[in-house]
C-alpha cells in the first residue's frame, strides 16, 4: 500500500481546504481524532510508515470528496465530487 508521496501538510491542507474540524474528519473517516491531530502535527513532510494504512485511508476519503495530491507540494480541488460529498452538509 503507497501513500503516494503525499505529506502531512497536503493532508492538514486538505482538511482546511475542505472547511472540516478534526471532529469532523472522524465522523467520516471513522479515524481516530488523537491520531489525526498526532499526524497532522508532525514535524516532517512525509508521514511514517507506521501510519501509511491511516494516511491511505485519508487520502482515499479526500479523493472521494474531490481533493486532487497533484504532486508533494500542490492539491487542488475538483468542485463536482465536492459537491456530491457535501451537499447538504
Amino acid at each position: 500500500m503507497q501513500s503516494k508521496d503525499i505529506t502531512v501538510f497536503q493532508l492538514r491542507a486538505a482538511r482546511c481546504g475542505l472547511g472540516l474540524t478534526v471532529t469532523d474528519l472522524h465522523n467520516k473517516t471513522g479515524i481516530g481524532r488523537a491520531t489525526i491531530t498526532r499526524i497532522e502535527q508532525q514535524n516532517i513532510s512525509k508521514p511514517p510508515v507506521c501510519n501509511l494504512t491511516t494516511i491511505f485511508h485519508l487520502r482515499t476519503f479526500f479523493e472521494s470528496c474531490g481533493v486532487i495530491f497533484e504532486n508533494e507540494s500542490k492539491i487542488s480541488f475538483s468542485m463536482k465530487e465536492f459537491d456530491q460529498q457535501f451537499s447538504g452538509y
